[in-house]
């Protein structure tokens, strides 16, 4: 059942990052088909990790499309008060609340979710970014200046092919030091590359 669970997250959470590509593209009814499809299919807890991801993305896709009543819905049915400030940050950005979101950036500050990237890249963020307290709230974070990345879906997959090799490179190099790592297998490793 736990590896069940660990696969429909690894699942929920990748085709998510592909709902994120598609907003970025600007592609809206593909998106909400998938997110739709997602939060009917794999049913979960308001407050999930994988499940506010998805609300998320649905009311800025409603946001994107100018039925700002919709994105609104969503995002007073959420119960924020146990939430992490990322999750309280997206809301404000949503509901143009561009002080209290600068707060919490500065407040959540450098972070692994919430890095360079995701400011100059994230369809959430891309109204913000307009805001003239965004470009100096970047810059006392990441101790340089604010700069647009635009990158399409077609780079992340190049992005990911890459990924996927050197994953395979890792993975090859960490089977054969474990082979090599066992008694008396260091000399058999060896003598079958020599006789290649």
């Amino acid at each position: 059942m736990k590896l069940y669970n660990e696969t429909k997250n690894n699942i929920v959470e990748y085709v998510n990052a592909i709902c994120v590509d598609l907003i970025c593209e600007q592609q809206y009814k593909i998106a909400m088909n998938i997110l739709d499809y997602l939060l009917n299919n794999y049913p979960s807890n308001t407050h999930d990790s994988n499940t506010l991801p998805l609300l998320i993305n649905k009311a800025q896709v409603y946001k994107w499309q100018g039925d700002n009543d919709s994105c609104k819905k969503i995002l007073e049915d959420i119960d924020w008060e146990p939430l992490s400030d990322m999750f309280k940050m997206a809301k404000c950005v949503l509901l143009e609340e561009y002080e209290s979101t600068i707060k919490l950036m500065k407040k959540i500050g450098k972070n692994d979710r919430f890095n360079e990237l995701a400011y100059r890249k994230w369809p959430l963020f891309k109204e913000l970014r307009n805001y003239p307290g965004f470009p100096k709230a970047f810059e006392e974070i990441f101790e340089h200046p604010f700069s647009v990345v635009t990158t399409s879906i077609y780079d992340n997959v190049a992005v990911g092919v890459v990924e996927i090799a050197r994953t395979q490179n890792l993975a090859k190099a960490n089977i054969e030091k474990k082979a090599n790592s066992f008694p008396g297998s260091k000399s058999k490793v060896k003598r079958r590359k020599k006789k290649r």
